[in-house]
């Protein structure tokens, strides 16, 4: 017995809806007032090979920081940022510790402990797409003379060095590519479980992140990137051009689109130069890992 037309129409019916049940459409969903407080911590370890020598300069970071929901825009959201605290420590096997700063304890007549204190009660506005890409952040030029505010009588050419050593990470560019690299995960297209996505990541570090979904349990949508990186720096006393690959495992809302937990892993090598010796390359290594996590909301 055939088949009737209107048997196959109902099967074909039935198959396209299970298919569109399967697919999501990820993205923020948020709404006004919400607030998410985030910690950061990052471990930076980067290992160069000077003749005989092998220096080993190890970052280890540390922050605290919210957004908070302002308003509900056609394209995404607007949102409101503030340091709650900021910790860095830098150090090297041949030069021991170089920096060392909490801006919640700031050092007394520490130049560089009252500039990072700055960071705190200053707020930045941010511009949020519903993938989480970052179309503007402002206020950053009001946060980086805070900082200099804050480490008191400067005078004039010290404040203008200091600035555009603050500029090269506390920039609106800055800021914006690094927060992108915890929020900007989601497609613009609805995706199942088969599909994967990319998203493009620039800043210290640029990589083209390919995305898929390991699961979807509840509340709970986890993720995975994978991409391949590079690193090109131009400083004044060092340049930096590496290459290497990136790893993401990631938890987040499927409510909110916010994310719970998140670790990113990266390493690279190449060749760094010294502004005193141009034509010297210096094999290089670096490896990091930044973890994110929501701990309060």
């Amino acid at each position: 017995m055939k088949p009737s037309i209107k048997s196959i129409l109902l099967l074909l019916a039935l198959s396209l809806s299970t298919f569109t049940q399967a697919q999501e459409l990820l993205g923020y969903n948020l709404e006004t007032g919400q607030n998410f407080i985030i910690k950061q911590s990052a471990l930076q370890e980067m290992t160069m090979d000077i003749e005989n020598t092998q220096q080993i300069i190890t970052n280890d970071m540390e922050s605290v920081f919210s957004f908070t929901v302002a308003e509900i825009t056609e394209s995404g959201y607007n949102l409101t940022f503030e340091f709650k605290d900021f910790a860095m420590k830098s150090s090297s096997n041949l030069q021991g510790t170089m920096i060392d700063v909490r801006a919640s304890e700031p050092k007394e007549g520490d130049i560089m402990s009252a500039i990072f204190a700055g960071l705190l009660g200053s707020q930045l506005q941010i511009s949020l797409l519903k993938t989480g890409e970052i179309s503007s952040v402002s206020g950053a030029d009001q946060l980086i003379e805070n900082m200099l505010n804050a480490a008191g009588d400067l005078d004039e050419f010290t404040k203008n060095l200091m600035r555009k050593s603050l500029d090269k990470d506390f920039s609106s560019e800055s800021l914006s590519n690094n927060f992108e690299q915890m929020t900007f995960i989601y497609s613009d297209k609805a995706v199942d479980s088969d599909s994967s996505w990319t998203t493009n990541f620039e800043g210290k570090i640029n990589s083209l992140n390919e995305w898929k979904i390991e699961k979807i349990e509840g509340d709970t949508v986890s993720l995975s990137g994978n991409s391949a990186i590079t690193m090109n720096t131009q400083e004044s006393s060092l340049s930096m051009d590496l290459s290497g690959k990136q790893e993401i495992v990631l938890e987040a809302s499927k409510e909110t689109g916010f994310l719970t937990k998140m670790m990113v892993k990266a390493n690279g090598e190449g060749s760094s130069t010294m502004s005193m010796a141009e034509n010297v390359e210096i094999p290089t290594k670096l490896t990091q890992t930044i973890t994110y996590e929501l701990i309060e909301e």
